[in-house]
């Protein structure tokens, strides 16, 4: 995930295992073990997976809803 770093959203979360962080523009591996990422990691406002139009928020499931 860290070659999409300073990319684009898009190209990011091309791969599903992604999460890219708006604020500091960096893809990184989501954190799998935890059910939001940790806010040392991106804060939850600027976090984004699956899609890049989505938000994840408390009262909001991250993603894609089906």
């Amino acid at each position: 995930c860290h070659q999409y770093t300073n990319r684009s959203c898009e190209e990011c979360l091309k791969n599903v295992t992604c999460l890219w962080c708006a604020s500091s523009r960096g893809c990184m591996e989501y954190p799998v073990r935890r059910i939001l990422p940790p806010a040392d990691l991106c804060e939850l406002r600027s976090a984004r997976w699956g899609v890049c139009w989505g938000k994840c928020q408390p009262a909001v499931p991250c993603g894609v809803l089906f």
